[in-house]
């Protein structure tokens, strides 16, 4: 069984590394380094993947850096922070990549939006597929920790797609407003998509769950 985090516990997490960091570590970031996800897909590089669909998987949270999420060569200070579930469901056209996260495949981020239908999502994400690199970035979510208003954004960076039902790659978030400076938590994910069952009764989609060893 996996465990679920409410969606403040990520901050939590981050709070607890920002402790570490005081007793000792040292917080670092190269200044000045391009946005990640900055290059122009219009340079003439076609997408080689396709990602259209309902992915889930793991984050694991593996260091902490004074910094934002955007800065591609930001160092972070390890530090053990465990892992946390996300699900996304995807929608691409072209290069172009929209969607939002499944809030009923992790308990990490909250209700932000409500689809029509009535289904209720996280926060919206969206990137560019260059050849077979995807890269996302969600939308700016408020929460309150501790009575302090904190806003998240996270980032994910594919490595080479090379089967478009596995994708894994470098997870970052940000946090701004608990401390002066912002705080960036980094990792690693690996997402499956979940397959779909046309022989469900009239026409359901049937997720699949993703089987991990």
């Amino acid at each position: 069984m996996q465990n679920h985090r409410p969606p403040t516990a990520i901050i939590g997490i981050v709070v607890a590394g920002l402790i570490l960091a005081a007793a000792g570590l040292t917080l670092n970031i190269v200044r000045g380094a391009a946005p990640a996800g900055s290059a122009n897909a219009a340079g003439g590089e076609l997408a080689t993947a396709n990602v259209s669909g309902r992915y889930s998987g793991q984050v694991t949270l593996k260091g902490i850096a004074s910094g934002v999420y955007s800065q591609t060569n930001i160092l972070v200070s390890p530090v053990a922070l465990g892992n946390v579930e996300l699900g996304l469901n995807l929608s691409q056209s072209g290069t172009g990549v929209t969607g939002y996260v499944v809030v009923s495949d992790t308990l990490v981020f909250g209700q932000e939006h409500t689809l029509p239908g009535g289904q209720a999502s996280g926060p919206y994400v969206r990137g560019t597929l260059t050849g077979s690199t995807l890269t996302l970035t969600s939308e700016r979510v408020a929460v309150t920790v501790a009575g302090r208003p904190v806003t998240r954004q996270f980032q994910l960076t594919t490595a080479p797609i090379q089967n478009s039902a596995i994708i894994t790659g470098t997870y970052r978030e940000t946090l701004w407003g608990y401390q002066p400076q912002p705080a960036t938590v980094s990792g690693d994910f690996i997402l499956a998509q979940r397959a779909v069952s046309s022989a469900a009764p009239g026409g359901t989609r049937l997720f699949l769950p993703l089987i991990r060893r």
